[in-house]
């Protein structure tokens, strides 16, 4: 007999059917539930089975249920829609010809080589997610052919590195005559031995709103969508570089794994206002990160993460204020660019700074390394701690290079842990009252500066002949003062810088020891007034520094001691003074009271 589902009837199937002759539809055919099927048989004898789907005619295979064949004459042919939701299949049907529409919206369609595409006829998927879609699938050889249609469903909005495969099969010939993806998001489609594969690609997405506003509102960008979030290697490029001043937050909330970016670039330049980008508890991943001068990052409690491929650079105008982060990505600061930390941890990247770091409050703690040819500056809340346990999961190091000054205020300085820390000195560190302590590879090829205050080191120091330790007098009671706990070698030079005008007796110690080896090969003492010189000893304990005054008597007449205009210079001797009267004459000098 011969079955005709008439435009607008239905035909709902949840247990077989099996056709043993002819089934046209132009209405709707719907196969589901627990065990719907349609068995189709067609032996070119008494068995004439098979469908077809005219333009209008919808099938419907729901759920993994479907149509199959059973000899080798069965055929449908679809000149309307197939729909597939939920799983379904036509296999093991030779005669299987498409001219109309596929359309897989969730799970997979499971076909076979007798899939025949027609050029007028189309294949539509439907990505609801990275994880559900619709999928086709064909056994054997497929004859590409027709139209590929990519639709998205559920608001889903695709991030980068996104990847399906749409179409799978055995092999294939041929390929899809026309291919319309969504506009939305840039795609790579390839076609190799085993599938159709689709993915969301690498894309310059930039800020557009100079009112500033929320990192997540697609409104903000061009074009309108979010970035961030891709697959590791198929990211978003990034640029907030629109002139003017204004705040970006990048309200992605607390996650734990990796935000991935491919590049982030922020600044629009001198002179075009200040672009800032608020950033908390996140784990940013940027394949490159670049502040450049007009931006400015406001970091706190985020994860900074790169696989140590490039680093993130604050370029000379540009600024990175963080609070609270760990950086697990090398940061390089070149000249003019600015970081400020505030309890920070440098993990296992490298900071390279060419401009200032600076360190206000709290402690910086480095579990990785640091080379500084700017100027690191230690506040009078802030702090460096230097972790090396000699493996690579603590090289905590800093490496102050020629050109390169590190400044410590008041109480506050550089301490190490763990055994295996380090400090290279080859430039200036400069203290008004720090320390250095517990550093135990702590070597001087280059100036240590005592400003103001003591600045308090241990036996952990090693002196280089290079270096030097310098001193700055700035009254008889505020000078700089260099105080080594243990037994200290002595190399290199002392030098001492006078800012002030000493009188005789005026006496310093500015540098004290428990004990000590060696002698300085330089004692670098500034030149003092006509008739001043100076007395030092270097001690058991301390190195002692005195102004002694040469007076000479003049008055070949004779006269009272007490009299300044007997005396070059002009003053009366003091205690500290060494006095001359060998002018040539017959003379008396009285020493009045």
């Amino acid at each position: 007999g011969i079955i005709t589902v008439n435009s607008g009837a239905g035909l709902a199937l949840d247990n077989i059917l099996a056709l043993n002759g002819p089934l046209t539809n132009s209405g709707t055919l719907t196969v589901e539930g627990g065990g719907g099927a349609i068995s189709i048989l067609n032996n070119h004898a008494g068995q004439l089975g098979g469908i077809v789907n005219v333009s209008g005619g919808i099938i419907a295979l729901n759920n993994g249920n479907g149509i199959t064949g059973g000899n080798q004459y069965e055929y449908v042919v679809n000149q309307g829609t197939v729909n597939s939701t939920g799983g379904g299949h036509i296999q093991s049907v030779p005669g299987f010809t498409n001219s109309g529409v596929i359309n897989v919206s969730t799970s997979t369609l499971n076909l076979d080589s007798g899939l025949h595409l027609q050029s007028s006829g189309s294949v539509n998927v439907q990505l609801n997610s990275a994880g559900d879609y619709g999928k086709i699938v064909i056994l054997g050889n497929a004859a590409l052919n027709g139209a590929f249609n990519v639709t998205l469903g559920n608001g889903y909005n695709p991030a980068n590195g996104d990847a399906f495969q749409p179409v799978a099969y055995g092999s294939h010939s041929g390929s899809f005559t026309a291919t319309n993806l969504p506009a939305l998001v840039p795609w790579q489609m390839t076609y190799d031995s085993s599938a159709v594969r689709l993915q969301v690609v690498t894309q310059t997405i930039t800020w557009t709103n100079t009112a500033g506003g929320n990192w997540s509102n697609p409104n903000n960008w061009s074009p309108n969508i979010v970035p961030g979030g891709g697959t590791y290697g198929n990211e978003d490029d990034v640029q907030i570089i629109a002139p003017g001043t204004y705040t970006v937050v990048m309200d992605e909330g607390v996650v734990s794994s990796p935000y991935y970016l491919h590049g982030l670039t922020l600044g629009a330049g001198n002179g075009n206002g200040i672009q800032t980008l608020v950033v908390s508890n996140t784990w940013p991943d940027a394949a490159s990160l670049s502040v450049n001068a007009g931006g400015q990052v406001d970091s706190s409690g985020n994860h900074w993460f790169n696989n140590w491929v490039t680093p993130l650079i604050i370029a000379s105008g540009g600024v990175f204020n963080s609070t609270n982060d760990l950086f697990d990505q090398h940061v390089t600061v070149n000249r003019g660019g600015v970081i400020t930390t505030v309890n920070s941890t440098n993990g296992n990247g490298w900071f390279t700074i060419g401009g200032a770091l600076n360190i206000p409050a709290g402690v910086l703690t480095l579990n990785g390394g640091t080379t500084n040819f700017g100027t690191i500056t230690i506040g009078n809340g802030g702090g460096m701690s230097v972790n090396d346990n000699l493996v690579l999961s603590d090289a905590g190091s800093i490496m102050n290079r020629v050109g390169g000054a590190i400044d410590l205020a008041n109480n506050h300085g550089i301490s190490g842990n763990k055994g295996g820390a380090y400090l290279s000195n080859q430039g200036a560190i400069n203290s008004s009252g720090g320390y250095i302590l517990s550093v135990s590879g702590f070597t001087n090829s280059g100036t240590i500066n005592a400003v103001s205050g003591t600045l308090n080191l241990d036996s952990s120091l090693k002196l280089q002949s290079s270096g030097s330790l310098n001193a700055q007098l700035n009254s008889a009671s505020d000078y700089g003062k260099i105080a080594i706990s243990g037994k200290a070698g002595f190399t290199g030079a002392f030098n001492v810088t006078l800012n002030y005008p000493p009188a005789a007796g005026d006496s310093f110690t500015p540098l004290t020891y428990d004990s000590h080896s060696g002698n300085f090969d330089r004692l670098n003492l500034p030149t003092l007034r006509t008739g001043q010189s100076w007395q030092s000893s270097l001690g058991a304990t301390a190195l002692t520094l005195q102004i002694a005054e040469s007076i000479t008597w003049t008055n070949t007449v004779g006269g009272n001691w007490s009299d300044p205009n007997n005396w070059n210079p002009n003053q009366v001797p003091g205690q500290f003074d060494d006095v001359g009267i060998t002018l040539p004459g017959t003379y008396t000098v009285v020493m009045d009271p």
